[in-house]
């Protein structure tokens, strides 16, 4: 096991990497702080354990490949907080997780959380994903209308029916034909096809 303390910040600078190369949990103890400016790379049997409060924040970026053979019940590929259900076998999965708001091409903003989900297999999935969040990264939006978003092209976005469970700290969505770069919104963004669950 590997813990960040309580009352200990880690920082990771730009253009600096951090690999994790063992099968052990992270745990990122509450009043931690990780700012992460760089690039984590977890081991394929690593997991993350962010206390409340504590998720690594920056401009940075977290990643992790696994290999998912279906069926997966919320599996939680690197504790990166995309849960995923599925019959179907992804394969060889990279999920790369950034914190950075996305604006879209009318003015909205985003969580400060964004998790992009790239398996070998991308079609025909009828997955549930379950988006997880630490409040601190709300960045200002109404925590119980939040909607999963998945990009569509540079500034466009579609979205989900979704489900927020602010006990929780997650947005779901059922019925996802591909996976593709995920974010919440609080509200249904303005663009004229909905999400078809299909991801680019």
């Amino acid at each position: 096991q590997m813990v960040v303390p309580a009352g200990t910040s880690l920082t990771i600078d730009e253009g600096t990497s951090l690999r994790i190369d063992a099968p052990l949990t992270w745990t990122l103890q509450p009043g931690s702080q990780v700012v992460n400016n760089g690039d984590i790379t977890l081991d394929a049997s690593a997991q993350l354990d962010e206390a409340l409060g504590a998720a690594i924040t920056g401009a940075g970026t977290e990643r992790i490949t696994r290999t998912l053979s279906g069926p997966l019940t919320d599996e939680n590929p690197g504790g990166l907080g995309s849960i995923l259900t599925t019959s179907a076998s992804l394969g060889s999965t990279l999920v790369v997780r950034g914190h950075a708001p996305f604006t879209d091409y009318s003015g909205h903003t985003s969580i400060a959380r964004w998790i992009d989900i790239s398996p070998a297999n991308n079609t025909g999935l009828n997955a549930t994903l379950s988006f997880h969040y630490d409040p601190a990264e709300l960045n200002g939006l109404t925590e119980a209308e939040q909607r999963l978003h998945i990009r569509a092209s540079q500034d466009v976005w579609w979205y989900f029916t979704s489900a927020v469970n602010v006990g929780d700290h997650s947005v779901t969505s059922s019925g996802l034909d591909s996976l593709g770069v995920f974010t919440t919104f609080d509200e249904d963004l303005p663009n004229s096809i909905p999400g078809s669950g299909r991801g680019t």
